[in-house]
């Protein structure tokens, strides 16, 4: 992510790509906001201002509907946030300390961890405290949902609990409002889970406050797209001097809507979407998880030999080394000797079937000619009689 200095402005771009397939880079986009223009007659450069407290996000777009096109665009923060939020972690995790700092990135990697009894913990203290009845874990595609998630406030003998331990139904967590300026974060997950940013609920009064710059021409309408789940893969735009010393036009930018376009992200294109697939790199369209352990069994290893499941071609028999001599997609490890000779030699079994034919056909033909013999002898016989008569 390039970084965005405030009362500075910085080309939107990309993230690196993922392996998520998109028809059209606004699927990508959860949400998006309507840009109301003033009449105008020549182009004009637009200062958007988005409603203070809104995520500052690389991947914001701003989208020409009348042409159908994106456009060039810059973001200028134009008031810095007010609110000061400190990120620790247990284990330490590298950019945890940037999980708050309301930009999208760079990702905090937590490392999977299966077990209750050690999950990974997340210290968040506010400065002032705040009162919010929401977290938002913003995920990076090929990221599942955490497993169970806590929410505890206060410190010591004062901690309490407002969102016990459960498993999380989507990024949004929700508990009743509380005021606190301590905030911990217990959770677990089966794998890998890349953060961006984790948002409180309600930063209207204290977050930051961007805006979008953009040049609208005349009778053109204009929308801006924003909380992307994966990188969009915008086209390349003709870039234009928004900084020409002219003074942009200030339009205010109401709360954004649902992006009915938005498809999640589907990064091993199963049809499963990320945030709810048990293997998320690998397809695995039944999601088989045969020890309920709620990772796929697609990327455990049952047999300890370092392929996972989804690549091994003897699941619960080790064999590092793959062999698979019949090339029947059954190792050699797990593949029984009569068939890996049936794989090698298919047609062993129908020679089988000649050869039992052809015997069949010859005492077919044996007992033909058995009971037609003593009907030709009797025949000659009496033949030999008549004559000599």
């Amino acid at each position: 992510m390039l970084p965005v200095a405030a009362h500075g402005t910085v080309p939107l771009q990309a993230k690196a790509g993922t392996s998520t397939f998109v028809s059209s880079p606004r699927e990508a986009f959860q949400r998006y906001y309507e840009v109301d223009l003033p009449e105008m007659v020549i182009p004009q450069v637009i200062e958007a201002v988005l409603p203070r407290g809104t995520l500052i996000d690389a991947d914001m777009a701003v989208y020409d509907a009348t042409a159908g096109k994106f456009v060039y665009s810059s973001q200028r923060i134009t008031s810095p946030t007010q609110q000061k939020l400190l990120v620790s972690s247990q284990p330490m995790m590298p950019n945890s300390s940037r999980l708050a700092d309301m930009e999208r990135g760079p990702s905090a990697r937590v490392v999977a961890t299966k077990d209750p009894a050690q999950p990974t913990q997340l210290v968040i203290t506010a400065d002032p405290a705040l009162e919010t009845e929401s977290i938002h874990f913003l995920r990076r595609a090929t990221s599942a949902l955490p497993l169970d998630v806590e929410v505890s406030v206060g410190e010591g003998n004062d901690m309490r609990v407002v969102r016990p331990l459960s498993p999380s139904q989507g990024d949004i967590l929700r508990f009743d409002k509380t005021f606190a300026s301590t905030w911990t974060l217990r959770f677990t997950n089966s794998q890998d889970l890349l953060i961006d940013e984790i948002a409180f609920g309600d930063m209207s009064s204290t977050g930051p406050s961007p805006s979008m710059l953009f040049l609208a021409e005349p009778a053109h309408e204009y929308l801006i797209y924003g909380a992307a789940d994966r990188a969009p893969r915008l086209p390349r735009v003709e870039s234009v001097n928004l900084l020409s010393g002219k003074q942009p036009l200030r339009v205010e930018v109401i709360d954004s809507k649902n992006n009915p376009l938005y498809v999640a992200a589907d990064s091993d294109l199963d049809g499963i979407e990320d945030g709810r697939d048990n293997c998320v790199l690998a397809v695995n369209v039944n999601q088989e998880d045969k020890d309920g352990n709620r990772l796929g069994d697609a990327c455990e290893d049952f047999d300890l030999d370092g392929v996972m499941g989804v690549s091994d071609n003897c699941k619960d028999t080790p064999n590092r080394d793959q062999k698979d001599a019949d090339a029947d997609g059954v190792g050699d490890a797990c593949d029984d000797e009569e068939d890996r000779l049936l794989a090698r030699y298919p047609w062993l079994p129908w020679l089988g079937i000649a050869i039992a034919g052809v015997v069949i056909v010859s005492l077919f033909m044996l007992t033909a000619f058995a009971t037609r013999l003593p009907e030709e002898v009797a025949d000659t016989v009496d033949g030999d009689t008549g004559s000599k008569a």
